[in-house]
């Protein structure tokens, strides 16, 4: 398996490296660009019957939590405490119960509308954060309400 993985993981990297250069060049945040580089080696990698994708995928998602985690502080996350309870929850409580009551639209089972609603709640805190950096509104009020949300959305995936 690990030698298997090299080849994908050095094309993953040669394209984060390339979409978020062209990302940058455009003027649009590098971490857009990553994500068009995922989608766009995506189905040229194989389905991975060993597993080949999802380590890559978890060395992805241990890279996304480390850069959250080197952008807030302890004090940050305390700041944040009352309104990610309150709004934060609210937010995620809210959309969790749209994809039951949307589940019968799209053909689905109470048990997959409850699944859609979860993925639907959730959100990237990393791309979010980061795009706020990138226009200067993370110390903002809109900025510090929507981080409060992402973390308790984080929370709740716990």
């Amino acid at each position: 398996m690990e030698v298997r993985l090299v080849p994908e993981l050095a094309l993953a990297v040669v394209a984060g490296f390339v979409g978020g250069l062209a990302a940058r060049r455009v003027g649009l945040p590098v971490i857009l660009g990553y994500l068009f580089a995922g989608v766009a080696i995506g189905p040229f990698l194989p389905a991975g019957e060993g597993g080949e994708i999802r380590a890559l995928a978890e060395i992805g998602v241990a890279f996304l939590m480390f850069a959250l985690g080197a952008e807030l502080s302890r004090s940050d996350l305390g700041e944040l405490g009352r309104t990610a309870a309150i709004a934060g929850t609210t937010q995620v409580l809210l959309v969790l119960l749209l994809g039951p009551a949307i589940a019968p639209l799209l053909g689905l089972s109470l048990a997959q509308g409850v699944f859609f609603g979860a993925l639907l709640s959730l959100s990237s805190t990393v791309v979010a954060l980061k795009l706020l950096m990138a226009r200067g509104e993370a110390q903002s009020l809109h900025g510090r309400a929507a981080l409060a949300i992402l973390v308790a959305q984080d929370l709740a995936v716990v």
